[in-house]
């Protein structure tokens, strides 16, 4: 696919009209005032990396119904609704470059926790800012995790690469970790409701968030360029791997017993002292109870 046909708008997305100047003046429906430097950023061609996961999932809608032009990269070229989609392979380096061509700012969101994380993550990453120099895009935003400076988790000390590698570029970045996704706890939930017994890690201290408004700061990023390293965004609520169990049991009226066994090791030690929160940063609105009742951001 050429690059710059990815571009194009989808019919999805509406038309960008050129805001009065009594409009710029006003406040958009969640109260944030835009200024117009903020509005002369609308339409922005944005190309995101990891599109299709449980961030960003959420995020490329966003974009799209605001009126950007918005591209997937993915390995396989797959069919993104409401974006462009092209083929980049940040494991081998194939198509970034001309993924990246064109783009007025990048979102990094792929990541590979399970498999090959050391050459997606860090040397992917790597690559991504380096092809992002050479086309000259002006802004990569890269979203990591809370806790990858205080827990030796071998994936996590990879996130923490990669956040050097973007940091040591020659593109102006904007860094924002979030806390882990509401999402990601039900999946591993489910999973341990598939056997007799629900077997969870006892004491770690844990402050989910939900992905939509973690997306909806990630736009915010977006709008106003570069600004380094953000605060870290948390979740309403530090609670205990029980008690995120013991309330997603009672939600969807499972019945299996539920046992909380200490993990040893330096990580899960990390995790009991709360080294993946950030208590002072509770920016998520929506709890937990309130996620599984259908709330969403």
């Amino acid at each position: 696919m050429r690059p710059a046909s990815c571009w194009r708008r989808t019919r999805s997305s509406p038309p960008i009209r050129r805001a009065s100047s009594s409009r710029r003046r006003s406040s958009s429906s969640s109260g944030r005032q835009f200024t117009p430097e903020l509005w002369l950023r609308l339409g922005m061609k944005v190309l995101v990396t990891g599109g299709t996961g449980l961030l960003g999932a959420r995020l490329v809608p966003r974009l799209a119904a605001a009126g950007h032009q918005v591209r997937v990269m993915t390995h396989s070229g797959r069919k993104v609704v409401g974006a462009g989609s092209i083929t980049g392979d940040l494991l081998t380096g194939a198509g970034v470059a001309e993924a990246v061509a064109g783009a007025e700012c990048v979102v990094h969101l792929a990541s590979s926790p399970r498999a090959e994380t050391q050459k997606v993550d860090v040397l992917g990453t790597q690559g991504l800012v380096e092809m992002a120099r050479r086309a000259s895009v002006p802004h990569l935003v890269y979203v990591s995790i809370v806790g990858v400076d205080r827990v030796p988790y071998a994936y996590y000390k990879a996130k923490l690469a990669a956040e050097k590698a973007v940091q040591a570029g020659a593109v102006p970045w904007t860094i924002l970790r979030a806390t882990q996704f509401f999402s990601y706890i039900d999946i591993l939930l489910r999973d341990r409701a598939e056997v007799p017994v629900m077997v969870v890690p006892k004491g770690w201290r844990l402050q989910p968030v939900d992905s939509g408004e973690v997306a909806a700061k990630v736009m915010e990023c977006v709008l106003t360029g570069a600004r380094g390293m953000l605060p870290e965004f948390g979740g309403p609520e530090v609670t205990t791997s029980e008690l995120l169990a013991q309330a997603w049991k009672a939600a969807h009226a499972v019945h299996r017993p539920l046992v909380a066994l200490p993990f040893p090791g330096r990580v899960s030690r990390a995790l009991g002292k709360g080294g993946a929160t950030c208590p002072d940063n509770r920016f998520g609105r929506i709890s937990w109870t309130q996620w599984m009742a259908g709330a969403r951001g």
